[in-house]
């Protein structure tokens, strides 16, 4: 349902698979031998940020409201030093549906590479869509989302489905796949998160910058 809103830039990034995300390359390296996208192997974090969170109480404090807007959720200078890059060579694009009660709220972080089209970051948050429909049906709904990319996979362009791993360190539960370029976790039943990238960093440099994103946005979330 919610990938429609991210469909032009997804379709960068798996065009990308293969090419973009395994390289070092707009954002600096980590140098070297190549590491591949199956023998990554991610560093333990030095903190577990988000889990067993009093989320009654977070979406309290924002007014009821159970997203926050994602282009203000997390610090420019935060993605920028993340990247390598000044914060004049980045251009936000906001993704939000100009609704009252929106079910998610996105945003695009964008700037040119020659070597990467539609180069950038997109980050998104998301309530369950079906409670509005069917309020109080489907509980488990953001949970069954995020955990069923490690299950399911996510269907690849002419290719078998990308199975995902376990991310540690974030929310409540949270899948990852480099290959992909895509980051999920959730917090409680509530909201999850995302954070995916078409760019041409290899595996090690872009789990550093999804992950330091990530975090920026969950400290920002629950506090």
């Amino acid at each position: 349902m919610f990938r429609f809103y991210v469909l032009f830039f997804v379709l960068g990034i798996m065009s990308c698979n293969g090419g973009c995300n395994n390289s070092s390359g707009s954002g600096g390296s980590s140098g070297g031998a190549e590491i591949s996208h199956e023998d990554f192997v991610p560093p333990a974090p030095k903190e577990h940020i988000g889990n067993n969170v009093d989320i009654d109480d977070v979406i309290r404090r924002n007014g009821g409201r159970i997203i926050k807007q994602a282009c203000s959720i997390i610090p420019l200078r935060i993605v920028a030093d993340a990247l390598g890059k000044t914060t004049q060579e980045i251009s936000l694009s906001n993704a939000t549906p100009p609704t009252e009660n929106p079910a998610q709220s996105a945003c695009f972080f964008k700037w040119d590479d020659f070597d990467v089209p539609n180069a950038g970051i997109f980050i998104q948050m998301i309530r369950n869509p079906l409670e509005d429909e069917y309020p109080g049906e489907y509980p488990d709904y953001i949970s069954k989302y995020v955990a069923s990319y490690r299950t399911a996979g996510e269907q690849a362009v002419e290719a078998e489905p990308i199975i995902f791993k376990k991310l540690e360190g974030l929310g409540d539960d949270g899948s990852y796949s480099t290959e992909s370029g895509k980051y999920y976790w959730r917090i409680g039943e509530k909201v999850s998160f995302l954070v995916a990238l078409n760019t041409a960093h290899n595996p090690a440099d872009q789990y550093r910058i999804a992950t330091t994103i990530g975090r920026a946005m969950t400290e920002s979330y629950i506090k």
